[in-house]
């Protein structure tokens, strides 16, 4: 199952290098719910390895952050595939979110 994590990053966490808070915004999803959660924030800015292949098949993918203009805070999502899939399926799904393979 795929699973949705988040971090909010404000300026005063910022200069520790750290997150104001951080956490699982959605557990326990298919594919289809995690495309449409996922879809309305445009595609996938970067996945935990480069480049990806089939030696190194992407663990997550992560979107820009999404700033919050009544606070300047940030919140990055990051989607995060199961182990259980196959190289070659955790290319396709990166490509399916917009990443260049």
């Amino acid at each position: 199952m795929f699973s949705i994590t988040y971090e909010i990053v404000t300026h005063e966490s910022a200069e520790y290098g750290e997150a104001e808070e951080e956490g699982f915004e959605h557990e326990s999803l298919s594919l289809r719910e995690a495309f449409d959660v996922m879809r309305w924030h445009g595609n996938a800015l970067q996945a935990d390895s480069y480049p990806l292949s089939l030696q190194y098949p992407p663990r997550w993918l992560s979107w820009e952050g999404e700033q919050d203009f009544s606070t300047g805070a940030y919140t990055y999502r990051s989607l995060h595939l199961p182990d259980s899939l196959t190289a070659s399926t955790k290319l396709r799904i990166a490509r399916l979110f917009g990443l260049k393979i």
